[in-house]
């Protein structure tokens, strides 16, 4: 099992560097967010002259089954040409990694491609194939998905460990934005609406359609649609804070244990004053349980809509193929008497063509019958998501 530890921020110094900067041979705040980011990294590496060494980027290029539902504007073999572009030099990131003295690197984390040995690409394949359509199936096995997160800290320690202490990461791949996404809105419970974004240029009507294909997606998983509300008025509630520390009161080693010094504290962090804040959050929460909800309900609707409609086909088929079985057997008898008064020269050629051309008529109105029946079947099949066997029917002897 990884364990990941990530401290939280200490502000400590923020006041100090702020002053340091404002003191430098400029206007107080002419650098705007540039002052921001070093007041911040100065807190990250809690030093008041913090410093940037090896620089690195790195992008991760994968390929997402999901592409082949159309949630992209461009097919997913574009995947691997824009790789191809990274290890010429030619992409965008490469061109910011060189003005600012970076070092990129290009990592296939699962591209649909074989590259071979290829100088300047890691090989970081998970499953040579990438991930597979989430709206189908889930998308990476959990082994998959710690494989690959482990990798990927595998790669960051190794340009740690050559002395990098700043590295930019990003990721390339089409379809990267709806996986982007899905896993935004359930890790942070932002709207799915507010996630969901253009990706290469889609217009409202493919926007649109990828917004369904992503709330489809949340329903095939089955994700509890009371999960955001839970964490929501979890965060409402106070929190409880125990610490405890031992010390001693003697400087000597022997008497280490003769004057012990205890200390028990404990907390109460309870939100007094937020805004509303906390509470809007609930509020948003319960409106996109009862939105999942009602998608829900609409979808079996739907579903029993289209099961009665196919069920209606396949009984009217039946009966039509039924009541034309009739009209096959007047179809034979009307040939066989033709050609019995055809023998006996009672009746012309002329005649006994024209009702054999009657009977394949209808055998050839019996087979198209025959194949609304069988699409019917085939209609039923998928409005009850398979598995359904229609009875063999009886044969007559």
């Amino acid at each position: 099992m990884m364990h990941f530890s990530i401290p939280p921020v200490d502000f400590s110094l923020a006041q100090a560097l702020q002053e340091k900067i404002d003191n430098k041979t400029k206007p107080v705040g002419s650098l705007g967010r540039l002052e921001e980011i070093a007041v911040r990294i100065g807190c990250i590496q809690h030093t008041l002259s913090p410093q940037l060494r090896d620089p690195h980027m790195l992008i991760f290029a994968g390929d997402h089954g999901a592409a082949h539902a159309g949630i992209s504007a461009y097919p997913q073999d574009v995947s691997w040409q824009m790789l191809e572009n990274y290890l010429k030099g030619g992409a965008a990131a490469n061109v910011f990694s060189r003005l600012n003295g970076m070092t990129m690197l290009a990592i296939d984390a699962g591209v649909a491609h074989d590259f071979g040995p290829r100088e300047g690409l890691i090989d970081a394949k998970i499953d040579p194939a990438g991930t597979r359509n989430y709206l189908e199936e889930p998308a990476m096995t959990r082994a998959q998905c710690l494989a690959a997160i482990a990798k990927g800290a595998e790669i960051a320690r190794a340009v740690a460990d050559r002395g990098c202490n700043i590295m930019g990461v990003g990721e390339k791949g089409i379809g990267n934005t709806g996986s982007a996404s899905l896993i935004t809105h359930l890790l942070t419970g932002a709207s799915l609406d507010d996630c969901v974004g253009r990706g290469t240029g889609l217009d409202d009507t493919a926007l649109a359609h990828k917004k369904a294909l992503m709330k489809q997606a949340i329903q095939r998983a089955g994700l509890p649609a009371d999960a955001d509300v839970t964490v929501a008025r979890a965060a409402m509630l106070p929190t409880v804070r125990l610490t405890a520390s031992y010390g001693v009161g003697s400087d000597r080693v022997r008497d280490v244990l003769d004057n012990p010094i205890y200390n028990l504290a404990a907390g109460l962090v309870a939100p007094i004053f937020n805004n509303g804040r906390l509470a809007a959050g609930r509020d948003l929460s319960l409106a996109r349980r009862e939105e999942l909800l009602a998608d829900y309900r609409a979808s079996i609707i739907s579903s029993l809509g289209d099961v009665e409609n196919a069920l209606n086909a396949l009984q009217g088929s039946a009966k039509q193929q039924e009541a034309h079985q009739e009209v096959l057997v007047h179809g034979r008898e009307a040939v066989r008497l033709a050609e019995s008064r055809y023998r006996s020269g009672s009746d012309t050629m002329q005649a006994l063509l024209d009702t054999q051309r009657t009977l394949f008529q209808a055998q050839d109105l019996a087979v198209q019958l025959r194949l609304e029946n069988l699409l019917a079947t085939i209609d039923l099949y998928k409005a009850l998501g398979g598995g359904w066997r229609p009875k063999r029917m009886a044969s007559s002897k």
